[in-house]
């Protein structure tokens, strides 16, 4: 398995695994613009015998960074894969020098709650009615700089 930078050719491989697990995707055109327009947008996917199987996206804006998907192909969920994708994600922020991260998630994802959880994120906020169809969101938050400095993670965590 490897994990490298989207390139727009990949664009309609995460739609494919887009529509099959999200209640709302995002677009061919959304992907365009995060990829070509948005300086502060950083994707990456997963990538096994050739096939794009995960994905993930952040914005870095100076020293904050904001998880934008985290996703795995819905034949290769269960398998740990997110953790490699979200070990990735946050050593990427750590080499970007930011100090926190923050995302949103839907209160129904307990699996991906779960998972962030196991990451250090913590619960700050309830976004009420946040999704299209008036879901909450929990807004959880990381620190990544602790006493100064930054330590890069492993898999194992």
């Amino acid at each position: 398995m490897e994990i490298r930078e989207l390139s727009i050719n990949d664009i309609d491989s995460i739609i494919d695994i887009e529509k099959d697990i999200y209640l709302e995707a995002w677009n061919q055109k959304q992907y365009i613009e995060e990829v070509k327009t948005n300086k502060f947008a950083h994707y990456f996917v997963l990538i096994d015998n050739l096939k794009i199987i995960g994905y993930y996206g952040v914005w870095i804006v100076n020293d904050y960074a904001t998880i934008t998907k985290v996703s795995i192909h819905k034949d290769y969920q269960g398998n740990g894969l997110s953790k490699i994708l979200m070990t990735h994600l946050i050593n990427y922020c750590i080499d970007n020098k930011c100090d926190v991260i923050d995302l949103e998630v839907r209160v129904s994802n307990i699996k991906a709650i779960n998972l962030y959880t196991s990451f250090g994120f913590e619960n700050v906020n309830l976004r009420k009615n946040y999704y299209s169809n008036h879901e909450d969101a929990l807004l959880m938050v990381r620190k990544l700089k602790e006493s100064g400095d930054y330590e890069r993670i492993h898999i194992s965590a």
